[in-house]
């Protein structure tokens, strides 16, 4: 949104007045940036789909299995089994929810391709593929929280911060 309004008319005289940039070098610096951009946030984009599918996802099924083990096992002695199967429920959903939010990312980040225009896609990306990456990171966030440390792919930031071996 700043970079926007970086070539205001009253920018790009004030650049010029003082001989720090043309006209096209500072309109240059902004395609630039626009670009920068776009292709940071591409690259962070691909890691969040990577580390959604290849590791959040499997990691989720397979504690979820896991608990599945626990139920049968706590229903075969008569136990309380009504926290395991919440538990699960709610992991099911929310990895159903990190996995659709993948693919949509996915798709977002295809549709880039159709962009000419870098202010254009500077935009979709901090409108669309921003947006769609803070709902995956909602949804991960939240089942960290439901899945055992032992079976999350990645340390927490308690462990990152407090563990020093």
């Amino acid at each position: 949104d700043a970079l926007a309004t970086y070539d205001r008319e009253k920018n790009v005289k004030l650049f010029e007045k003082h001989n720090v940039f043309t006209p096209t070098e500072f309109f240059a610096r902004q395609l630039i940036e626009y670009e920068n951009y776009a292709r940071i946030i591409n690259i962070e984009a691909l890691t969040m789909v990577d580390m959604a599918k290849r590791n959040i996802y499997p990691a989720i099924n397979k504690y979820v299995a896991s608990l599945a083990g626990t139920i049968t096992l706590k229903s075969s002695i008569g136990a309380d089994t009504s926290s395991d199967i919440e538990i699960a429920k709610k992991l099911s959903d929310l990895n159903k929810n990190i996995y659709v939010k993948a693919e949509e990312l996915e798709n977002l980040l295809l549709a880039t391709k159709n962009y000419t225009n870098a202010k254009e896609l500077a935009f979709f990306v901090k409108d669309e593929i921003i947006n769609c990456m803070a709902e995956l990171r909602s949804y991960a966030d939240l089942a960290e929280n439901l899945t055992s440390e032992e079976s999350w792919p990645y340390p927490s930031y308690g462990k990152l911060l407090f563990s020093v071996k």
